[in-house]
């Protein structure tokens, strides 16, 4: 007896067209998805962890207090002193401004002034989009340890 091969399964070039539909199918609802205003904020906040604890680690090394200032566009750090002078060394080497990732974010406070001690006051940092719905997120650091994003 004689049995048709095709009648006990599939063969793998239609295995491999299913597999390739599914994955084309899946990149495209990916693609269309885009980033939530919250994802966006939590992808701001590592990108400034990371911006703030290189400017703590400048702070100490140098023994100067860096100001963090942010503004609707973006956010800078800069050299801080008494005066409101500025050390055009020093900010060349601390970085000019920074865009926000996503337009529409701010933060409170504005300004955080970045000591040039090991241990300093404890630091918060909240990120506000403001689209259609409201997203946060908070960050801070206990003075001792890195900045993290808090709950």
């Amino acid at each position: 007896m004689r049995t048709d091969s095709r009648a006990l399964g599939f063969t793998l070039i239609e295995l491999l067209v299913v597999v390739l539909l599914v994955a084309l199918g899946s990149s495209l609802v990916a693609l269309s998805l885009g980033d939530t205003p919250q994802h966006q904020l939590e992808r701001e906040a590592d990108r400034l962890i990371s911006l703030l604890e290189t400017a703590r680690a400048q702070a100490r090394s140098r023994s100067t207090p860096l100001l963090w200032q942010a503004d609707e566009q973006g956010y800078a750090i800069r050299p801080f002193n008494a005066t409101g002078a500025s050390n055009d060394a020093v900010t060349e080497q601390v970085g000019q401004g920074l865009n926000w990732l996503s337009p529409g974010t701010r933060a409170e406070p504005a300004r955080l002034v970045i000591s040039a001690e090991p241990v300093q006051a404890p630091l918060r940092l909240q990120l506000i989009h403001a689209g259609a719905v409201t997203s946060r997120v908070t960050l801070g650091s206990d003075g001792a340890e890195a900045f993290r994003v808090l709950p």
